[in-house]
């Protein structure tokens, strides 16, 4: 016996389908993508900006949202440009981490940290509409930064600490190398 069963769901009296919509938008995934550039210079300063809008009183890395479609490296020059007037070439920075930011739960917020290198000389930022102010800064004398920037410092960090461990493995494997090939050669 087969019986087409119907479903009706009824919207709450004086709700129409609009805000029904709205609210099963809302209640929706939402899921946004940003990039940020860490730029060092030759003096191991940080390139930072603070904001006029968000966060005034932090500094963070330049970056901000992707625009519907575009490239997350595309994204970082574009913002590296519109926040600190530094037009590199995407060939200049290299993709450090992607990862989920904590602090909306509800909505994904996904960041594209990128890390790029200037001669101390070769570049001079300059502030732009969006941004309040703009300089370098020393690693052990680091103004209040935002969440997003300790995030991306602490990954850098890590990353940088375990690259010097591989590279110290790797020495220790080639003395152990040497000293192998001396103990054949002697026999």
């Amino acid at each position: 016996m087969n019986q087409d069963v119907e479903f009706r769901v009824r919207a709450p009296r004086g709700l129409g389908t609009r805000a029904i919509r709205v609210a099963a938008w809302m209640l929706k995934a939402k899921c946004t993508h940003g990039a940020l550039v860490i730029v060092r210079n030759s003096d191991d300063e940080y390139l930072l900006v603070r904001q006029r809008l968000r966060e005034r009183n932090r500094w963070s890395f330049p970056g901000g949202f992707l625009n519907p479609s575009e490239d997350p490296i595309d994204g970082a020059v574009r913002e590296l440009r519109e926040e600190a007037g530094l037009d590199l070439p995407t060939q200049r920075l290299e993709l450090l981490d992607q990862y989920r930011q904590s602090w909306l739960r509800f909505f994904g917020h996904f960041d594209h940290v990128y890390v790029a290198s200037v001669g101390t000389a070769e570049l001079r930022p300059k502030r732009s509409i969006e941004i309040r102010a703009c300089g370098w800064f020393a690693a052990d004398r680091l103004p209040e930064l935002t969440a997003s920037t300790h995030e991306a410092l602490r990954r850098l960090r890590h990353k940088e600490r375990e690259a010097a461990r591989l590279d110290s493995a790797a020495g220790s494997l080639r003395s152990g190398d040497k000293k192998l090939a001396s103990e054949v050669a002697s026999t």
